[in-house]
């Protein structure tokens, strides 16, 4: 089981990379260890896999277009195929451990167009539920949080690893249609979803531009008006708040790993001058940009040791 400890995000679509996932085997076992990562939470992203997850500890909230929830330690769940989506850990649970398999979910048919995946795998991608909780206490969920936890001490070294966790995963498949029917009232507006997608793909392409919110929604196929009120419904946040948080995070991001001059980072970020950009990064982050610096490249070091 690889330990997880950023994430690796393309800026262009949004999609996150999935180290070790390939075609031949499209399943990846994780543990993520949420309190070192860099940004401290997981930004809006997406990707084709499905993600079934499990919080050994901790507790994590998920954030997707249709609101938040919160997943304590000893529950878990799954969040379907292309669903944006963003976590982040709750500061005050201690540490957050979450262990996750990422799988192409016709991994489990006989392929993409046969019965198998007619029957049982489509159901679930196709319902328009965004994300599923697991919660321990419920009866009915009680079942796959237990097969869940078992499935992270299946080892790649094992003799029949392909096979045991494609029969496990099957089986925990098989629970979560079972109580299918009972969330589908929650389902996910995907045409929403996909104006979102679309929308954070641009800005994330052009950040470092002066952007428009015009052409924020233009990329979104929608008005300016629609725009603010899916950011507002859907992100709990503005186009402009979304942006400007964007821009810090890849501040830090190039505070961390290069050695350029904290003004040049400030003017390659879009902000305006060096001091508008340390008065808003103060306010984000509590501490200067050259403390940032100075800050990880001191964690980074003693990691090492």
């Amino acid at each position: 089981m690889k330990t997880i400890t950023a994430d690796i995000i393309h800026e262009t679509d949004r999609q996150e990379e999935l180290p070790g996932y390939s075609e031949d085997f499209p399943c990846i076992i994780s543990r993520a260890e949420l309190d070192r990562y860099p940004k401290g939470h997981v930004p809006w992203h997406w990707h084709q896999p499905v993600e079934l997850f499990y919080i050994d500890s901790g507790e994590l909230e998920y954030h997707t277009p249709e609101g938040m929830a919160c997943f304590p330690a000893g529950s878990g769940g799954i969040v379907n195929s292309g669903v944006i989506h963003m976590t982040r850990p709750h500061p005050e649970k201690g540490k957050t451990v979450q262990l996750l398999h990422i799988f192409d979910p016709f991994f489990l048919a006989d392929s993409r167009d046969g019965r198998m995946a007619r029957q049982y795998v489509m159901p679930f991608v196709n319902s328009g539920v965004g994300i599923l909780a697991f919660e321990s206490g419920n009866a009915a969920h009680e079942e796959i949080l237990a097969q869940l936890r078992s499935s992270f001490l299946i080892h790649e070294d094992q003799k029949n690893f392909e096979m045991t966790l494609r029969a496990v995963l099957s089986a925990i498949w098989l629970k979560i249609l079972e109580i299918l029917p009972a969330v589908e009232e929650n389902a996910c507006d995907a045409q929403i979803s996909e104006r979102l997608k679309r929308m954070l793909s641009y800005i994330h392409a052009h950040y470092a531009e002066a952007i428009k919110i015009e052409d924020v929604a233009a990329a979104g196929l929608t008005s300016e008006r629609d725009c603010y009120r899916l950011f507002r419904d859907r992100l709990q946040c503005s186009p402009h708040a979304y942006i400007t948080g964007h821009r810090l995070q890849k501040a830090c991001e190039m505070l961390r790993k290069t050695d350029e001059p904290v003004t040049s980072i400030g003017l390659s970020c879009s902000f305006g001058s060096s001091s508008h950009f340390s008065r808003l990064f103060a306010e984000r982050y509590g501490c200067t940009p050259r403390q940032y610096r100075s800050n990880w490249q001191d964690c980074d070091k003693n990691r090492r040791k």
